[in-house]
């Protein structure tokens, strides 16, 4: 991989986590020259303890950590900035496209999806770490291409037995342990995510450290770079998709209609989104007992679907109710007319039809941008 790319200017920057190194990180971005749309990606909100460890203020405790920052770069003057108060797996692949993915967070689950998607979507991916204890900021920089390596080509398997203990069987998350690092080394980490960032936009002093990782040792004064390579025996399949827009909202087209769209009509085709799930089946988590619903993705369901009507607990969609993809043979009629809103989809959404004999073809959803969505308004 080149150590000379460089990004259009102007690249949306999706910063994913406003805690110890999204909310200094945040600061910086007026001082980056050519960056674009700032969209903030977090579920959490700020607590007191925050105070003094990350750069908010004592009136921004209680409030979403996302809708924090967005609003503090608007009074920079940084306009086209927008929140997104929810997890980055929720966040529509059609809203990331063009821009840098910025990883700010403290949970294996979440990196692994940001590279999986940075990937899928040809994005660069900034990813910064600190270690409070032993007082360790670490950046690296990932880029999809021939031979180039992902982050999980580093992983071995406790990597992947410790990234089983953040999910809890429902598919729900745990929370993460807080990373206990002082002020200063969340804003070293920032400062060296800022660099690399302004670097694959071309205004940086020096070449993006792209496949390499700098990890700074500040109790040993100490800093390690670390050149990495494509890994045969990875994970993942490093896959770059080449995604066509299909531009119609997901209320105005049916299940059934998009296999014709896709020109995979032919039995059995199927239809898929990456890392979702669909069901036709809910289970109350009290022991209530299991409903029958229409069909849809199982991470979406609605705010009735979401509760049992008995006793009010969670319902939730596990086991032999989970399907990861939609055959059309096995689809009712009443179901080949659902919407795609019907089954949870959103603008921006992208999915994959694929047949047995054919290369899938994946579509996305039409979107005017993520400044633009109005439930990302701050």
């Amino acid at each position: 991989m080149s150590d000379t790319v460089v990004i259009d200017a102007n690249a949306p920057l999706i910063v994913v986590g406003c805690g110890n190194t999204g909310s200094p990180f945040a600061a910086l971005i007026p001082s980056i020259p050519g960056a674009g749309p700032v969209l903030f990606v977090d579920y959490d909100s700020y607590e007191a303890k925050n105070l003094v460890s990350q750069r908010i203020l004592p009136c921004d405790v209680g409030k979403p950590k996302a809708a924090v920052q967005a609003r503090w770069l608007r009074r920079f003057g940084v306009r086209a900035t927008a929140a997104f108060v929810g997890r980055i797996e929720d966040v529509p692949w059609g809203w990331l496209r063009g821009g840098i993915l910025v990883s700010c967070v403290d949970s294996r689950g979440a990196r692994l999806y940001m590279n999986q998607v940075a990937w899928r979507l040809g994005l660069p991916l900034v990813d910064v770490a600190v270690d409070g204890p032993d007082l360790l900021a670490r950046v690296s920089v990932y880029l999809s291409g021939d031979d180039a390596p992902c982050l999980e080509c580093a992983w071995h398997e406790g990597h992947y037995r410790n990234l089983a203990k953040e999910y809890h069987c429902d598919g729900s998350t745990a929370a993460t342990a807080a990373t206990n690092a002082p002020s200063a080394l969340g804003a070293l980490a920032a400062g060296l995510q800022a660099i690399e960032v302004s670097a694959l936009l071309g205004t940086g002093l020096k070449a993006p450290a792209v496949s390499r990782q700098a990890m700074f040792d500040l109790r040993n004064q100490t800093c390690t770079v670390t050149r990495f390579t494509r890994n045969p025996a990875c994970r993942f399949d490093h896959q770059r998709w080449d995604i066509r827009i299909l531009d119609v909202r997901p209320e105005d087209v049916a299940l059934g209609d998009v296999f014709a769209e896709a020109a995979l009509s032919r039995e059995p085709s199927a239809l898929s989104l990456e890392h979702r799930r669909f069901t036709r089946a809910l289970t109350c988590a009290n022991g209530c007992g299991r409903i029958a619903i229409p069909l849809r993705l199982a991470d979406r369901l609605t705010a009735r679907q979401r509760l049992c009507r008995l006793c009010g607990e969670r319902n939730i969609a596990a086991g032999f109710d989970l399907v990861d993809q939609l055959v059309l043979t096995e689809l009712s009629a009443a179901e080949r007319r659902r919407s795609l809103a019907q089954l949870g989809l959103r603008p921006g959404d992208v999915f994959t039809v694929s047949a047995p004999d054919r290369s899938p073809v994946h579509l996305q959803l039409a979107c005017n941008g993520f400044a633009h969505a109005p439930w990302r308004k701050v």
